[in-house]
């Protein structure tokens, strides 16, 4: 990989190349038009940068006039989007106006000083700009009904949580960021631009949202530069979609390392059932109070919680030594309806989200339940039969499941749902990005 490392503070500069040059072949430049003229020779060159790192103040031609001269001289070459270099914008000030004027002029990631190898590597991991190896993920599985008798560690392990929850030594996590007043919006009919002006109050969404505006999917002739125009171009529905996703994929992380192998499985599997979820209420007609994206994404958030909780407390020691992988996984399966419908009350979510966070795995005792309990049970077996979020496909008859009896699914209704998940989940991979 090819790096240019634009920063005035010899420090700073000097770091960044420490951190980067096991990545790639590393040029260090002191200001913007050293960078500008850089970028210039490598277009020529035919070897254009793959990487810039660029400080946003500089004496003389500052970083965001080069960033523009930088994109300028890309367009004036007609490279190829995938050709284009990725630009890390690096400053000093948090305040959301600078970095969003940032997104505008064309950056694909920034970092706040100060910033250390583990910040840089997160944001490379995320351009794609790096392959380090991951840890084999630990993958969730059913597990077995607690047996009879005397009582199992995953039982144990469950209710020493709930006593240390009861006894307040736990809390329960804060809704992500501003999610909560979207949604309440969103319910109350606010325009699109209003909705925007909330929005901009998350620099990540912001960032996020002009992103996905500008992404293969939704680009239009030009690329959006403000908030205001990616909320336009993407509508009420995608933009709640990726509110959705971004809002909570900032919860569903694992202060436990050890952990977030496992949590980024639930996640896969928690987007693949919100997918299903918007599908299948299409396919069959149904018109629910809350939205099915909605609903499925926040179907499993008890999990996410008690994989948390589990996390810290075996770091803390709590736990003792009766903690193991088979254990936990127990342990999710058996509490996580309780705990999830906890969370959501919290949350102060409608009662629904509740309900169905509590009985969605208990298929034959809510089979007279709710259209939407219904719907997000389908949605979960579906994707659990493509194996979002396991090592593997698990084996039945979708079709003979009470809820696909329910709402009279066929097996062409079937193919078209697999095909239809199939193409959202590369869709919102891809968007993400």
């Amino acid at each position: 990989m090819k790096i240019l490392i634009v920063d005035d503070e010899t420090i700073s500069r000097t770091k960044l190349e420490a951190i980067l040059e096991e990545y790639g072949e590393c040029l260090a430049v002191e200001n913007g038009r050293s960078a500008i003229e850089a970028v210039a020779a490598a277009i020529r060159s035919g070897a254009p940068f793959h990487l810039i790192t660029m400080d946003v103040a500089m004496p003389g031609v500052d970083g965001m006039e080069a960033l523009y001269e930088i994109r300028r001289l890309e367009d004036s070459a007609g490279l190829a989007p995938e050709a284009r270099a990725r630009i890390i914008m690096i400053t000093a000030q948090s305040d959301r106006d600078c970095l969003i004027t940032c997104v505008q002029a064309g950056c694909d990631d920034y970092i706040i000083k100060p910033f250390n190898s583990d910040k840089v590597a997160r944001r490379l991991e995320a351009l794609n700009l790096t392959g380090p190896a991951k840890p084999s993920p630990v993958k969730e599985r059913r597990a077995e009904p607690a047996p009879e008798g005397p009582e199992t560690d995953k039982v144990a392990i469950g209710r020493q949580v709930l006593r240390l929850f009861q006894r307040g030594e736990i809390s329960l996590p804060s809704p992500p960021g501003i999610y909560r007043k979207f949604r309440q919006m969103v319910e109350a009919g606010a325009s699109l631009p209003r909705i925007a002006n909330l929005l901009k109050e998350d620099l990540a969404v912001s960032f996020h949202l002009i992103s996905v505006s500008n992404s293969p999917f939704y680009r239009g002739v030009t690329d959006n530069r403000t908030l205001h125009q990616a909320v336009g171009r993407l509508g009420l529905d995608l933009t709640r979609k990726y509110v959705d996703l971004l809002g909570n994929r900032a919860v569903f992380t694992a202060g436990n390392p050890a952990y977030q192998p496992l949590m980024e499985n639930l996640w896969e599997h928690s987007v693949a059932c919100a997918n299903a979820a918007e599908v299948i209420a299409g396919l069959v007609g149904l018109r629910t109070d809350h939205d099915p994206f909605t609903l499925g994404i926040m179907h499993d958030v008890g999990k996410m919680v008690l994989i948390q909780i589990v996390g810290e407390l075996e770091v803390r020691g709590t736990l003792g030594s009766i903690v193991n992988r088979e254990d936990i996984l127990g342990t999710l399966d058996v509490y996580h309806g309780s705990f999830g419908e906890a969370v959501l009350n919290q949350w102060k979510f409608p009662p629904e989200f509740g309900l169905i966070a509590k009985l969605h795995d208990r298929i034959e005792e809510a089979a007279d339940g709710p259209e939407a309990l219904s719907l997000v049970q389908l949605a979960n077996l579906a994707v659990k039969s493509m194996g979002y979020g396991y090592d593997r496909p698990l084996d039945f008859d979708l079709l003979e499941t009470p809820p696909a009896r329910r709402f009279n699914m066929t097996p062409g209704l079937i193919d078209q749902l697999h095909e239809r998940i199939t193409r959202l989940m590369d869709e919102t991979e891809k968007s993400l990005k």
